[in-house]
């Protein structure tokens, strides 16, 4: 049976300073030393007789295998990074079994590797600025276990001639950057953005960008509303059916991919259709009422649309109201 170092017996000969360590943020790539010191309280040597780790990634070395009564020994632990990728927490163990009837010793090892740099957002979305001629938006990178020697070095970069990247801000833990492609320039996907830092210290981090319309994207008409009587049948449909269009001043090659209502439960209610051709139009229609016992009924529709000239992609809500006489 295991023993913990921290929990002293008076049978127990060995004695840990300590029973676990914390390296805390460590960086990819690293190594970590700690040595863990004991001392024999019996009145005879004792002997280690064999050390285990639970991972290869921990390696140990002892000052010596003897320890005479009343001296103190030490145990070395490495811990090594190689081949481990942020963000990870790490726990580890080390068993340490001695001759005789001395009880055996886990010690614990803890660390969180914590990448050099990380970004925020993760994925850039460039927003349509119609008072300026640029779609516009801003990056954040902050220093996680970078030296802080290398921090200065630190920037942003792409081989895709659209971008304008430009820092703003910079501090010891934090460097904003701005980033603006002019309009009529998105054609075709925008190539990553690469934040870049000193070599030898990891990865750096690719952060994908698109262009999403602001305000700009407008449905019409901007509601759908249908007035029923319950005792319509399967004329219903084609009395309330209606064609919608998405307009927009900055987009002209618009086009609707799904269309599907926000509730589950009132899907069956709407049905739609997205007729072939470049205008961005759909269409809406009642499709049953169902066992619907009131007079009013409420929802919202979702629009999906892309425009692929732009590198665009973006959703719509249009508000979708029935109204039922006869309930």
């Amino acid at each position: 049976m295991w023993r913990n170092a921290n929990l002293a017996v008076e049978a127990q000969a060995i004695e840990f300073n300590e029973s676990s360590f914390d390296f805390g943020q460590v960086a990819e790539e690293s190594r970590h030393d700690h040595t863990f010191t004991f001392v024999n309280r019996s009145t005879k040597p004792v002997e280690v007789k064999k050390v285990r780790v639970s991972c290869g990634c921990v390696t140990t070395q002892l000052a010596t295998n003897v320890v005479l009564p009343g001296a103190t020994g030490k145990l070395s632990a490495e811990l090594s990074t190689a081949g481990l990728r942020a963000p990870l927490e790490l726990r580890r163990s080390v068993f340490v079994e001695f001759d005789g009837d001395v009880k055996p010793v886990l010690l614990n090892i803890r660390a969180t590797i914590v990448p050099p740099i990380t970004a925020k957002p993760d994925r850039l979305d460039l927003r349509v600025n119609t008072s300026a001629a640029e779609y516009r938006g801003e990056i954040v990178i902050q220093r996680g276990s970078l030296p802080l020697e290398d921090w200065q070095r630190v920037k942003l970069r792409s081989r895709d001639g659209r971008y304008t990247l430009r820092e703003v801000a910079t501090a010891n833990q934090q460097k904003t950057f701005a980033v603006a492609v002019r309009h009529g320039g998105v054609a075709g996907p925008l190539t990553p953005i690469e934040a870049v830092f000193a070599a030898g210290h990891g990865r750096g981090i690719f952060i994908p960008v698109r262009v999403v319309p602001q305000n700009d994207v407008q449905i019409i008409p901007p509601t759908y509303v249908a007035y029923v009587s319950a005792t319509d049948g399967a004329s219903v449909c084609e009395a309330t059916r209606k064609v919608f269009q998405l307009r927009s001043a900055e987009l002209k090659g618009l086009r609707v991919t799904n269309v599907c209502v926000d509730d589950g439960r009132l899907s069956h209610l709407i049905r739609s259709e997205i007729p072939r051709g470049p205008d961005a139009k759909f269409l809406l229609w009642l499709n049953s009422l169902g066992d619907h016992d009131s007079d009013f009924v409420s929802m919202s529709l979702i629009i999906d649309y892309v425009d692929e000239s732009e590198n665009v992609a973006g959703q719509l809500r249009l508000p979708a109201r029935i109204m039922i006489s006869g309930n």
